[in-house]
């Protein structure tokens, strides 16, 4: 049996309702100030010449403390924005966790930031499984 469509005028399911908030509180993220302040401070003073010869900020990743290009760095929260041992408590506790401060964010690399974000999902994963 479908989800009922209670959101947006009977046309999205509740399902699509949270999805379309998770994303646009996301992308208000993006603009909040202590993202840039960590992604400042984990700027290496010197700037590098990446693959196309040109010269170009590089940070230092938090986990494994190799430097890397700042295209290739994201600024991650400490602790995660769902808790993947609890799942979802409320909007509150999401906002609470997405607009950290300074001192709950870290800046990793893609690979780091990869593994950190799979060991959340295995471990989410597993608190379903043991729900069902």
């Amino acid at each position: 049996m479908a989800a009922p469509k209670t959101r947006n005028g009977n046309t999205w399911t509740e399902g699509t309702f949270n999805s379309f908030i998770k994303s646009m509180l996301r992308r208000g993220s993006t603009r909040w100030g202590p993202k840039y302040e960590c992604k400042k401070n984990a700027r290496v003073p010197l700037k590098f010449a990446n693959t196309k010869n040109r010269y170009v900020f590089h940070s230092k990743c938090a986990s494994c403390e190799k430097i890397y290009p700042e295209t290739e760095c994201s600024v991650d929260h400490i602790n995660p924005i769902i808790d993947p041992t609890m799942g979802f408590l409320s909007w509150d506790k999401i906002i609470e966790n997405l607009f950290c401060e300074l001192d709950g964010l870290q800046v990793l690399c893609k690979k780091c930031h990869d593994e950190k974000t799979q060991k959340e999902k295995l471990i989410a994963k597993s608190r379903r499984s043991i729900q069902d």
